[in-house]
Protein backbone atom coordinates (compact mmCIF):
# COMPACT_ATOMS: atom_id res chain seq x y z
CA UNK A 1 0.00 0.00 0.00
CA UNK A 2 2.79 2.73 0.62
CA UNK A 3 3.57 2.59 -3.26
CA UNK A 4 -0.56 3.96 -3.33
CA UNK A 5 -0.04 6.26 -0.77
CA UNK A 6 3.36 7.51 -2.25
CA UNK A 7 1.51 8.40 -5.72
CA UNK A 8 -1.24 10.10 -4.33
CA UNK A 9 0.47 12.21 -2.06
CA UNK A 10 3.04 13.38 -4.78
CA UNK A 11 -0.01 13.85 -7.07
CA UNK A 12 -1.35 16.17 -4.47
CA UNK A 13 1.50 17.99 -3.51
CA UNK A 14 1.92 18.70 -7.53
CA UNK A 15 -1.76 19.64 -7.75
CA UNK A 16 -1.25 22.30 -4.56
CA UNK A 17 2.27 23.44 -5.76
CA UNK A 18 0.73 24.22 -9.48
CA UNK A 19 -2.54 26.10 -8.39
CA UNK A 20 -0.62 28.89 -6.86
CA UNK A 21 -0.15 31.01 -10.45
CA UNK A 22 -3.14 29.18 -11.40
CA UNK A 23 -5.62 30.83 -8.70
CA UNK A 24 -3.32 34.14 -8.19
CA UNK A 25 -3.91 34.20 -12.59
CA UNK A 26 -0.51 34.80 -13.25
CA UNK A 27 0.16 33.94 -17.06
CA UNK A 28 3.78 35.10 -17.12
CA UNK A 29 4.90 33.41 -13.79
CA UNK A 30 8.03 32.03 -13.53
CA UNK A 31 10.63 30.26 -10.84
CA UNK A 32 13.84 30.90 -10.62
CA UNK A 33 16.24 28.03 -11.09
CA UNK A 34 20.05 29.27 -10.08
CA UNK A 35 20.40 31.62 -12.83
CA UNK A 36 17.60 30.62 -14.91
CA UNK A 37 14.20 31.67 -14.58
CA UNK A 38 12.04 29.38 -16.49
CA UNK A 39 8.37 30.07 -17.83
CA UNK A 40 5.57 28.19 -15.33
CA UNK A 41 4.30 26.02 -18.46
CA UNK A 42 7.29 24.48 -18.85
CA UNK A 43 7.78 23.80 -15.16
CA UNK A 44 4.34 22.10 -15.35
CA UNK A 45 4.90 20.16 -18.87
CA UNK A 46 8.79 19.15 -16.57
CA UNK A 47 6.31 17.75 -13.62
CA UNK A 48 3.79 16.58 -15.89
CA UNK A 49 6.44 14.36 -17.33
CA UNK A 50 8.33 13.12 -14.13
CA UNK A 51 4.50 12.18 -12.62
CA UNK A 52 4.10 10.24 -15.85
CA UNK A 53 7.30 8.08 -15.83
CA UNK A 54 6.72 7.52 -12.32
CA UNK A 55 3.30 6.25 -12.91
CA UNK A 56 3.76 4.30 -15.67
CA UNK A 57 6.68 2.51 -13.99
CA UNK A 58 3.84 1.68 -11.20
CA UNK A 59 1.91 0.63 -13.58
CA UNK A 60 4.28 -1.26 -15.86
CA UNK A 61 7.04 -3.08 -13.18
CA UNK A 62 3.91 -4.80 -11.17
CA UNK A 63 4.11 -8.14 -10.30
CA UNK A 64 0.53 -10.27 -10.41
CA UNK A 65 -1.32 -7.08 -9.36
CA UNK A 66 -4.68 -6.93 -11.04
CA UNK A 67 -7.50 -9.35 -10.56
CA UNK A 68 -7.36 -10.13 -14.90
CA UNK A 69 -3.59 -10.08 -14.47
CA UNK A 70 -3.45 -13.89 -14.70
CA UNK A 71 -5.46 -14.06 -17.23
CA UNK A 72 -3.92 -12.40 -20.05
CA UNK A 73 -0.76 -13.91 -18.30
CA UNK A 74 -2.05 -17.09 -19.52
CA UNK A 75 -3.61 -16.17 -22.88
CA UNK A 76 -0.54 -14.28 -23.91
CA UNK A 77 1.84 -17.71 -22.98
CA UNK A 78 -1.46 -19.53 -25.18
CA UNK A 79 -0.51 -17.40 -28.01
CA UNK A 80 3.07 -17.40 -27.23
CA UNK A 81 3.23 -21.14 -28.19
CA UNK A 82 0.96 -21.48 -31.12
CA UNK A 83 1.94 -19.98 -34.50
CA UNK A 84 0.28 -16.80 -35.65
CA UNK A 85 -2.74 -18.21 -37.96
CA UNK A 86 -3.55 -20.02 -34.95
CA UNK A 87 -3.58 -16.82 -32.70
CA UNK A 88 -6.70 -15.49 -34.33
CA UNK A 89 -9.58 -17.76 -32.79
CA UNK A 90 -8.75 -15.55 -29.79
CA UNK A 91 -11.98 -13.72 -28.74
CA UNK A 92 -9.75 -10.94 -28.30
CA UNK A 93 -10.22 -7.32 -30.04
CA UNK A 94 -7.85 -7.54 -33.06
CA UNK A 95 -5.75 -4.55 -31.92
CA UNK A 96 -5.01 -6.62 -28.70
CA UNK A 97 -4.25 -9.84 -30.61
CA UNK A 98 -1.98 -8.10 -32.48
CA UNK A 99 -0.16 -6.56 -30.12
CA UNK A 100 0.23 -9.77 -28.41
CA UNK A 101 1.39 -11.56 -31.48
CA UNK A 102 3.95 -8.83 -31.95
CA UNK A 103 5.08 -9.23 -28.76
CA UNK A 104 5.37 -13.16 -28.32
CA UNK A 105 7.66 -12.59 -31.48
CA UNK A 106 10.50 -10.99 -29.29
CA UNK A 107 9.37 -11.69 -25.74
CA UNK A 108 8.29 -14.74 -23.60
CA UNK A 109 7.51 -13.25 -20.49
CA UNK A 110 3.94 -11.55 -20.37
CA UNK A 111 5.20 -8.92 -18.00
CA UNK A 112 6.34 -6.98 -21.51
CA UNK A 113 3.06 -6.57 -22.76
CA UNK A 114 1.99 -5.18 -19.20
CA UNK A 115 5.18 -2.32 -19.95
CA UNK A 116 3.66 -1.60 -23.44
CA UNK A 117 -0.05 -1.17 -22.50
CA UNK A 118 1.23 0.83 -19.42
CA UNK A 119 3.24 3.20 -21.79
CA UNK A 120 0.24 2.88 -24.15
CA UNK A 121 -2.37 4.01 -21.42
CA UNK A 122 -0.29 6.74 -19.44
CA UNK A 123 1.43 8.27 -22.21
CA UNK A 124 -1.64 8.95 -24.05
CA UNK A 125 -3.43 10.24 -20.47
CA UNK A 126 -0.78 12.65 -19.89
CA UNK A 127 -0.35 14.23 -23.82
CA UNK A 128 -3.98 14.84 -23.75
CA UNK A 129 -3.96 16.48 -19.99
CA UNK A 130 -1.01 18.37 -21.42
CA UNK A 131 -2.79 19.38 -24.31
CA UNK A 132 -6.20 20.26 -23.13
CA UNK A 133 -6.62 20.65 -19.46
CA UNK A 134 -6.48 23.81 -17.70
CA UNK A 135 -4.85 22.75 -14.42
CA UNK A 136 -2.80 19.80 -15.87
CA UNK A 137 -1.58 18.21 -12.46
CA UNK A 138 -5.12 18.62 -10.96
CA UNK A 139 -6.51 16.09 -13.78
CA UNK A 140 -3.57 13.94 -13.20
CA UNK A 141 -4.70 13.55 -9.25
CA UNK A 142 -8.11 13.44 -10.76
CA UNK A 143 -6.74 10.37 -12.51
CA UNK A 144 -5.61 8.72 -9.69
CA UNK A 145 -8.76 9.88 -7.41
CA UNK A 146 -11.03 8.87 -9.54
CA UNK A 147 -9.28 5.31 -10.00
CA UNK A 148 -9.33 5.61 -13.50
CA UNK A 149 -5.26 5.00 -13.32
CA UNK A 150 -6.10 1.99 -10.80
CA UNK A 151 -8.40 0.64 -12.85
CA UNK A 152 -5.90 0.05 -15.71
CA UNK A 153 -3.73 -2.66 -13.49
CA UNK A 154 -6.90 -4.56 -14.30
CA UNK A 155 -8.82 -3.34 -17.38
CA UNK A 156 -5.74 -2.94 -19.61
CA UNK A 157 -7.56 -3.59 -23.13
CA UNK A 158 -10.99 -1.06 -21.92
CA UNK A 159 -7.80 1.34 -20.68
CA UNK A 160 -5.88 1.08 -23.90
CA UNK A 161 -9.51 2.18 -25.49
CA UNK A 162 -10.48 5.08 -22.89
CA UNK A 163 -7.26 6.48 -23.54
CA UNK A 164 -7.18 6.89 -27.31
CA UNK A 165 -10.96 8.04 -26.83
CA UNK A 166 -9.72 10.71 -24.87
CA UNK A 167 -7.40 11.56 -27.73
CA UNK A 168 -10.35 12.57 -29.87
CA UNK A 169 -11.15 15.29 -27.05
CA UNK A 170 -9.70 17.95 -29.59
CA UNK A 171 -12.03 16.77 -32.55
CA UNK A 172 -14.97 16.86 -30.42
CA UNK A 173 -14.62 20.35 -29.13
CA UNK A 174 -14.37 21.80 -32.53
CA UNK A 175 -17.00 19.69 -34.14
CA UNK A 176 -14.55 17.31 -36.12
CA UNK A 177 -17.18 14.52 -35.48
CA UNK A 178 -15.73 12.29 -38.77
CA UNK A 179 -12.55 12.29 -37.36
CA UNK A 180 -13.22 11.30 -33.43
CA UNK A 181 -15.58 8.78 -34.73
CA UNK A 182 -12.43 7.30 -36.78
CA UNK A 183 -10.69 7.72 -33.28
CA UNK A 184 -13.18 5.27 -31.83
CA UNK A 185 -12.96 3.07 -34.13
CA UNK A 186 -9.98 2.39 -33.58
CA UNK A 187 -10.27 2.41 -30.16
CA UNK A 188 -12.62 -0.11 -31.01
CA UNK A 189 -9.95 -2.66 -31.67
CA UNK A 190 -8.80 -2.70 -27.71
CA UNK A 191 -12.35 -2.91 -26.48
CA UNK A 192 -15.55 -3.07 -28.82
CA UNK A 193 -17.24 -0.74 -26.00
CA UNK A 194 -15.82 2.12 -27.35
CA UNK A 195 -18.04 1.60 -29.61
CA UNK A 196 -20.85 3.32 -27.53
CA UNK A 197 -19.25 7.03 -27.85
CA UNK A 198 -20.11 6.75 -32.08
CA UNK A 199 -24.21 7.44 -31.52
CA UNK A 200 -23.30 9.37 -28.47
CA UNK A 201 -20.73 11.93 -30.75
CA UNK A 202 -23.90 11.99 -33.27
CA UNK A 203 -26.58 12.98 -30.59
CA UNK A 204 -23.81 15.72 -29.18
CA UNK A 205 -24.39 17.66 -32.43
CA UNK A 206 -27.77 18.32 -30.74
CA UNK A 207 -28.02 21.20 -28.77
CA UNK A 208 -28.30 20.17 -25.46
CA UNK A 209 -31.68 21.85 -24.65
CA UNK A 210 -33.87 20.91 -21.34
CA UNK A 211 -36.46 18.99 -24.23
CA UNK A 212 -33.93 17.16 -25.35
CA UNK A 213 -32.84 15.78 -22.38
CA UNK A 214 -36.01 15.25 -21.43
CA UNK A 215 -36.86 12.84 -25.06
CA UNK A 216 -33.55 11.14 -24.64
CA UNK A 217 -34.06 10.43 -20.60
CA UNK A 218 -37.70 8.73 -21.39
CA UNK A 219 -35.92 7.05 -23.93
CA UNK A 220 -33.49 5.57 -21.95
CA UNK A 221 -36.28 4.65 -19.00
CA UNK A 222 -38.37 2.87 -21.82
CA UNK A 223 -34.91 0.84 -22.46
CA UNK A 224 -34.59 0.35 -19.39
CA UNK A 225 -38.47 -1.18 -18.47
CA UNK A 226 -37.83 -3.54 -22.01
CA UNK A 227 -34.16 -4.16 -21.14
CA UNK A 228 -34.23 -8.56 -21.44
CA UNK A 229 -34.94 -7.98 -25.01
CA UNK A 230 -32.10 -5.84 -25.78
CA UNK A 231 -29.88 -7.88 -24.30
CA UNK A 232 -30.90 -10.51 -26.45
CA UNK A 233 -30.54 -8.55 -29.42
CA UNK A 234 -26.79 -6.45 -28.20
CA UNK A 235 -25.50 -10.43 -28.01
CA UNK A 236 -26.74 -11.24 -31.58
CA UNK A 237 -24.93 -7.80 -32.65
CA UNK A 238 -21.71 -9.03 -30.71
CA UNK A 239 -21.45 -12.03 -30.07
CA UNK A 240 -18.15 -11.46 -28.07
CA UNK A 241 -19.98 -10.63 -24.95
CA UNK A 242 -22.11 -13.79 -24.85
CA UNK A 243 -19.49 -15.18 -22.20
CA UNK A 244 -21.37 -12.28 -19.68
CA UNK A 245 -24.38 -13.41 -19.64
CA UNK A 246 -23.96 -16.03 -17.36
CA UNK A 247 -21.21 -13.65 -15.34
CA UNK A 248 -21.95 -11.52 -12.35
CA UNK A 249 -21.63 -8.24 -15.14
CA UNK A 250 -25.57 -9.69 -15.57
CA UNK A 251 -26.47 -8.57 -12.26
CA UNK A 252 -27.73 -4.99 -12.04
CA UNK A 253 -25.85 -2.93 -9.40
CA UNK A 254 -27.16 -0.89 -6.24
CA UNK A 255 -28.83 2.49 -6.59
CA UNK A 256 -25.48 3.70 -5.51
CA UNK A 257 -23.68 3.29 -8.71
CA UNK A 258 -25.89 6.06 -10.37
CA UNK A 259 -25.32 8.28 -7.50
CA UNK A 260 -21.50 9.54 -8.78
CA UNK A 261 -22.46 9.89 -12.27
CA UNK A 262 -25.59 12.11 -11.85
CA UNK A 263 -23.88 13.96 -8.81
CA UNK A 264 -21.16 15.31 -11.39
CA UNK A 265 -23.70 16.16 -14.35
CA UNK A 266 -25.88 18.26 -11.55
CA UNK A 267 -22.36 19.84 -10.87
CA UNK A 268 -21.19 20.60 -14.59
CA UNK A 269 -25.26 21.79 -15.40
CA UNK A 270 -25.10 24.38 -12.60
CA UNK A 271 -21.95 25.34 -13.78
CA UNK A 272 -22.93 25.66 -17.34
CA UNK A 273 -23.61 29.57 -18.29
CA UNK A 274 -20.48 30.21 -16.52
CA UNK A 275 -18.08 27.69 -18.85
CA UNK A 276 -19.99 28.74 -21.82
CA UNK A 277 -19.33 32.63 -20.97
CA UNK A 278 -15.89 31.62 -20.80
CA UNK A 279 -16.03 29.57 -23.81
CA UNK A 280 -19.28 28.30 -25.89
CA UNK A 281 -17.23 25.19 -26.62
CA UNK A 282 -17.03 23.68 -23.35
CA UNK A 283 -20.95 22.50 -23.44
CA UNK A 284 -18.80 19.25 -24.46
CA UNK A 285 -18.40 19.12 -20.63
CA UNK A 286 -21.68 19.04 -19.91
CA UNK A 287 -22.70 16.69 -22.87
CA UNK A 288 -20.16 14.24 -21.80
CA UNK A 289 -21.79 13.92 -18.27
CA UNK A 290 -25.54 13.85 -19.17
CA UNK A 291 -24.57 10.98 -21.34
CA UNK A 292 -22.78 9.08 -18.99
CA UNK A 293 -25.35 10.15 -16.09
CA UNK A 294 -28.24 8.60 -18.85
CA UNK A 295 -26.24 5.45 -19.04
CA UNK A 296 -25.55 4.70 -15.54
CA UNK A 297 -28.89 4.50 -15.50
CA UNK A 298 -28.55 0.87 -17.48
CA UNK A 299 -26.23 -0.59 -14.37
CA UNK A 300 -29.19 -1.40 -12.13
CA UNK A 301 -30.46 -3.94 -14.98
CA UNK A 302 -26.20 -5.04 -16.16
CA UNK A 303 -23.39 -4.06 -14.10
CA UNK A 304 -21.45 -4.64 -17.56
CA UNK A 305 -22.63 -1.17 -18.27
CA UNK A 306 -20.09 0.17 -16.06
CA UNK A 307 -17.98 -0.50 -18.62
CA UNK A 308 -19.26 2.53 -21.07
CA UNK A 309 -20.24 4.94 -18.41
CA UNK A 310 -16.27 4.53 -17.93
CA UNK A 311 -15.75 6.37 -20.87
CA UNK A 312 -17.77 9.52 -19.92
CA UNK A 313 -15.92 9.29 -16.28
CA UNK A 314 -12.47 9.45 -18.02
CA UNK A 315 -13.49 12.75 -19.11
CA UNK A 316 -14.18 14.44 -16.02
CA UNK A 317 -10.04 14.61 -15.62
CA UNK A 318 -10.67 17.47 -17.89
CA UNK A 319 -13.55 19.22 -17.11
CA UNK A 320 -13.56 19.74 -13.33
CA UNK A 321 -10.59 21.44 -13.34
CA UNK A 322 -11.91 24.20 -15.59
CA UNK A 323 -14.63 24.50 -12.92
CA UNK A 324 -12.23 26.17 -10.47
CA UNK A 325 -11.60 29.23 -12.55
CA UNK A 326 -15.24 28.96 -13.46
CA UNK A 327 -16.62 29.55 -9.12
CA UNK A 328 -16.04 33.34 -9.08
CA UNK A 329 -18.41 36.85 -8.58
CA UNK A 330 -20.16 35.77 -12.32
CA UNK A 331 -20.88 32.40 -11.17
CA UNK A 332 -23.03 33.58 -8.18
CA UNK A 333 -24.59 36.18 -9.64
CA UNK A 334 -25.78 33.64 -12.16
CA UNK A 335 -26.83 31.15 -9.89
CA UNK A 336 -28.67 33.88 -7.86
CA UNK A 337 -30.56 35.34 -10.64
CA UNK A 338 -31.32 31.80 -12.11
CA UNK A 339 -33.00 30.92 -9.04
CA UNK A 340 -34.85 34.29 -9.08
CA UNK A 341 -36.32 33.09 -12.33
CA UNK A 342 -37.34 29.96 -11.35
CA UNK A 343 -39.26 31.16 -7.79
CA UNK A 344 -40.91 33.86 -9.52
CA UNK A 345 -43.23 31.29 -11.21
CA UNK A 346 -44.68 30.15 -7.90
CA UNK A 347 -44.62 34.41 -7.11
CA UNK A 348 -48.87 34.11 -6.27
CA UNK A 349 -47.71 31.46 -3.21
CA UNK A 350 -46.20 33.65 0.28
CA UNK A 351 -43.99 30.81 1.28
CA UNK A 352 -41.69 30.79 -2.21
CA UNK A 353 -41.77 35.11 -1.95
CA UNK A 354 -40.26 34.73 1.21
CA UNK A 355 -37.96 31.97 -0.21
CA UNK A 356 -36.61 33.81 -3.23
CA UNK A 357 -35.91 36.51 -0.56
CA UNK A 358 -34.04 34.32 1.46
CA UNK A 359 -31.68 33.18 -0.75
CA UNK A 360 -31.20 36.60 -2.66
CA UNK A 361 -30.01 38.29 0.83
CA UNK A 362 -27.60 34.91 0.81
CA UNK A 363 -26.10 35.38 -2.29
CA UNK A 364 -26.30 39.53 -2.78
CA UNK A 365 -25.01 40.21 1.35
CA UNK A 366 -22.36 36.94 1.29
CA UNK A 367 -21.62 34.94 -1.18
CA UNK A 368 -21.20 37.82 -4.07
CA UNK A 369 -19.06 39.69 -1.80
CA UNK A 370 -16.92 36.99 -0.52
CA UNK A 371 -16.11 35.81 -3.72
CA UNK A 372 -15.29 39.71 -5.18
CA UNK A 373 -13.25 40.66 -2.30
CA UNK A 374 -11.58 37.45 -1.84
CA UNK A 375 -11.39 35.42 -4.98
CA UNK A 376 -8.55 33.33 -4.67
CA UNK A 377 -10.01 31.84 -1.44
CA UNK A 378 -12.77 31.03 -3.50
CA UNK A 379 -11.41 29.45 -6.13
CA UNK A 380 -9.12 27.40 -2.70
CA UNK A 381 -12.69 25.98 -1.54
CA UNK A 382 -13.73 24.62 -4.62
CA UNK A 383 -9.70 23.12 -4.68
CA UNK A 384 -10.08 21.97 -1.33
CA UNK A 385 -13.71 19.92 -2.07
CA UNK A 386 -12.26 18.13 -5.05
CA UNK A 387 -9.20 16.94 -3.02
CA UNK A 388 -11.13 15.85 -0.57
CA UNK A 389 -13.49 14.01 -2.90
CA UNK A 390 -10.65 12.11 -4.58
CA UNK A 391 -8.86 10.99 -0.83
CA UNK A 392 -12.41 9.83 -0.07
CA UNK A 393 -13.21 8.07 -3.53
CA UNK A 394 -9.73 6.52 -3.19
CA UNK A 395 -10.64 5.32 0.35
CA UNK A 396 -13.96 3.77 -0.67
CA UNK A 397 -12.04 1.93 -3.98
CA UNK A 398 -9.05 0.49 -1.36
CA UNK A 399 -11.33 -0.54 1.51
CA UNK A 400 -13.16 -2.59 -1.17
CA UNK A 401 -10.45 -3.96 -2.50
CA UNK A 402 -11.50 -3.03 -6.10
CA UNK A 403 -9.66 -4.10 -9.32
CA UNK A 404 -7.50 -6.29 -6.86
CA UNK A 405 -4.46 -3.64 -5.89
CA UNK A 406 -2.88 -4.93 -2.80
CA UNK A 407 -0.58 -6.14 -2.36
CA UNK A 408 1.77 -4.45 -4.56
CA UNK A 409 4.69 -6.32 -5.42
CA UNK A 410 7.44 -5.19 -8.03
CA UNK A 411 8.85 -7.60 -10.54
CA UNK A 412 12.84 -8.70 -10.48
CA UNK A 413 13.88 -5.97 -13.60
CA UNK A 414 17.21 -7.87 -13.55
CA UNK A 415 15.23 -10.81 -14.67
CA UNK A 416 13.02 -9.03 -17.30
CA UNK A 417 15.45 -9.26 -20.12
CA UNK A 418 16.10 -12.57 -19.83
CA UNK A 419 12.77 -13.25 -21.07
CA UNK A 420 14.24 -11.78 -24.64
CA UNK A 421 12.77 -14.36 -27.56
CA UNK A 422 16.19 -14.75 -29.67
CA UNK A 423 14.15 -15.93 -32.93
CA UNK A 424 13.78 -15.57 -36.41
CA UNK A 425 10.14 -14.45 -37.05
CA UNK A 426 9.21 -16.97 -39.85
CA UNK A 427 10.05 -19.81 -36.92
CA UNK A 428 6.89 -17.97 -34.87
CA UNK A 429 5.06 -17.83 -38.08
CA UNK A 430 5.36 -21.22 -38.92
Amino acid sequence: MLVYFFTFGLALFLALFCSIPKLYAYPGYKIKLHKYALPFRKIELLLLVLIGIWLFCVSAFRDNVGIDFQGYEHDFNTIRELPVWQSGYFYYERGYLILNILLAVFFTDFQWVAIFCAGITVGLVIVTIYKYSEHALLSVLLYLGLAIYYASFCLIRQNIAVSIVLCSFGFIKKKKTVKAILVVLFASLFHYSALVFIPVLLLMRVRLSKKFGLTIFGSVLILVIFFDAFVKLGVAIIPTYRNYLQSDYMAGMSIKSVIIPWFWFAVLYVFKPRLLEKDPKNVVYVQFAFFGAILSLFQLRMQLFDRFVYYFTAFLILSIPSLVSCFDTKFFCGIDQRISEFLQKFNKIAFFIKLQKVIHRCFAHFLVPVSRNHPVKTKLFLLVFVIFYCILYNVYVFSNGFYGLYPYEIIDVSELFSSVRLISPSQYIY
